[in-house]
């Protein structure tokens, strides 16, 4: 919601989660994020609610223990009577991956 609380969360795969579902719901960004990502994130929630438009944001997160890359799409809807965003996260790591091994490929041909 605008204040970055997590008031409902559907996964296919609860792995991806920077922890376990019921730990996140009903809890701030603030308070389960590092601060840096949280405040980052919240800026995008902001821009979502005050614009109405499509926000586009790709950012970094340790999940599972593994470290990995998420394209998040966040956008305005009414959820239970507030204003809200919906946050999808879509897992990218292998796509920033293969573009770091190509970028370092190309640098060695220079």
């Amino acid at each position: 919601d605008a204040e970055g609380c997590y008031r409902a969360i559907f996964t296919a795969d609860s792995d991806l989660l920077y922890a376990p579902a019921d730990q996140l719901l009903n809890k701030k960004i603030h308070d389960v994020l590092p601060l840096e990502d949280a405040q980052q994130i919240q800026e995008v929630i902001d821009r979502a609610l005050v614009t109405g438009e499509l926000q586009l944001y790709e950012y970094g997160l340790e999940t599972g223990g593994i470290e990995r890359w998420f394209a998040g799409r966040a956008t305005k809807f009414n959820f239970q009577n507030a204003d809200c965003v919906l946050w999808c996260a879509r897992d990218v790591t292998a796509r920033r991956k293969a573009e770091e091994e190509l970028h370092e490929s190309l640098s060695l041909l220079a």
